[in-house]
């Protein structure tokens, strides 16, 4: 088989301006400090015939404000860059429909809500409170978002894959897309047999797709090799349908910039049906998020 070369879908990126107060979590962090456009993913990814991407909400102190910005972003380039919304609501709030409405009202491109419930393992935790998973409130915020037709994106770890499973099994219509392959932080034969397992369990939630992200974050001396252990985990568990390619650009370029990771993953899924190529790069995102994908257009 031959290396992928068709129209890709970036399921999972992020934008911002380095706004002060605008985003707690960057004070500090001088390599991320700086503004991430549209104008700037493009110029990353130029040649790389992405026609379409996902836009992940980024932890920002005013979610309503931020899907407004993206919106803005999304018009700038034309629908090809933020083609999809994810934006953020925190699911356990008591006025949570309300809160979904507005975000709606905002942009006719919101697709999903993304909450984080990431914590423990020793590990500091972006999530707004570690027992998410565990609250009443939380459920039925997840049921408002299946009532509405949105995904969720649910950013976790592995030793909450069990409860994640658990919970999402009372909720069957809901969508769900698995944020950087569930994390497999640990890669000591271990810590992948316990990520292995989770996998499984999600697996069985017919409503759950994996996004492959992130992964040379957690192996710095990564090869095609070890990219390719993993993923030869995730395929066996979802299956080519079910897995989708995102760059978590620009946090991932720390690790590996967005088009080595892009051609690294053209290279370990190269003896992959034609088919299960096309679904793994834009397919798979593409049905997920509802976005309609001209296959003849270029990323310009």
């Amino acid at each position: 088989m031959l290396a992928y070369r068709g129209p890709v879908i970036d399921a999972h990126h992020h934008l911002w301006h380095a706004t002060p107060g605008a985003y707690p979590w960057l004070d500090g962090r001088a390599e991320l400090w700086r503004d991430f456009t549209a104008r700037d993913y493009a110029s990353t990814f130029a040649g790389q015939d992405i026609t379409a991407t996902v836009l992940i909400e980024a932890l920002a102190a005013d979610p309503e404000a931020e899907l407004t910005a993206a919106t803005v972003e999304r018009l700038a380039s034309g629908g090809r860059i933020a083609t999809a919304l994810v934006g953020h609501a925190p699911l356990d709030a008591p006025d949570i429909t309300a809160r979904l409405d507005r975000l709606a009202a905002r942009s006719p491109a919101l697709r999903g809500i993304r909450d984080i419930v990431s914590a423990g393992a020793g590990r500091p935790s972006p999530a707004r409170n570690p027992d998410l998973l565990e609250r009443p409130g939380f459920r039925r915020g997840l049921a408002a978002l299946a009532a509405r037709g949105l995904v969720f994106d649910l950013m976790l770890r592995p030793h909450q894959m069990q409860d994640a499973a658990r919970l999402l099994e009372t909720l069957p219509e809901l969508s769900v897309a698995i944020e950087h392959a569930a994390d497999p932080w640990d890669q000591s034969p271990e810590g992948l047999r316990a990520w292995a397992v989770g996998l499984g369990a999600l697996a069985e939630m017919p409503g759950c797709v994996l996004k492959v992200s992130a992964l040379q974050c957690h192996d710095p001396g990564w090869t095609t090799d070890s990219l390719r252990r993993l993923l030869d985990v995730m395929l066996d568990s979802f299956g080519p349908a079910r897995l989708a390619w995102g760059s978590d650009w620009p946090v991932h370029d720390l690790a590996c910039p967005g088009p080595v990771a892009l051609d690294a993953m053209r290279e370990v899924t190269a003896d992959w049906p034609a088919e299960a190529q096309a679904a793994f790069f834009a397919g798979t995102a593409a049905r997920l998020y509802g976005i309609a994908v001209d296959p003849g257009s270029r990323h310009p």
